[in-house]
């Protein structure tokens, strides 16, 4: 038996383990990207608030794929602190891997959560894509 949820997982010793959710797997040049990954090393960078980041594909027509955008607030209000920042989590990206598009930095409670405290990925998609998010 199965059932489509639209979670991503795998078994192990008859446990299974949720990985993401399909509908929020970035695809870049035909390759998978999951958000989970790229929030945890965004994450791990100083200056980033923790837990406030959140990784989303938007549509590149042009180019017939998608493009890795990332928002991530920080408390920093320094333009050079906030390009220092920016371009610190661009190059921790491109380092692990990852072809990232855009680097958007938020003000404190910009993101919205879930009940349960997880950043609310497809609200921010559609902030993004209305251009509330804009620098």
């Amino acid at each position: 038996n199965s059932l489509y949820t639209g979670n991503l997982g795998y078994l192990a010793n008859g446990d299974l383990h949720i990985t993401g959710r399909l509908k929020e797997v970035i695809i870049v040049g035909g390759r998978n990207y999951y958000p989970d990954d790229v929030e945890q090393l965004v994450n791990a960078i100083d200056g980033v608030r923790a837990e406030r980041v959140v990784a989303i594909g938007v549509e590149d027509a042009e180019n017939a794929t998608e493009s890795l955008i990332v928002l991530a607030e920080t408390d920093r209000a320094e333009p050079s602190e906030r390009d220092a920042l920016r371009m610190t989590i661009r190059q921790t990206l491109i380092d692990a891997g990852y072809p990232v598009g855009d680097v958007v930095l938020l003000k404190p409670k910009s993101i919205h959560s879930t009940l349960t405290g997880k950043p609310q990925r497809l609200e921010c998609k559609q902030r993004y894509l209305s251009g509330e998010f804009s620098q």
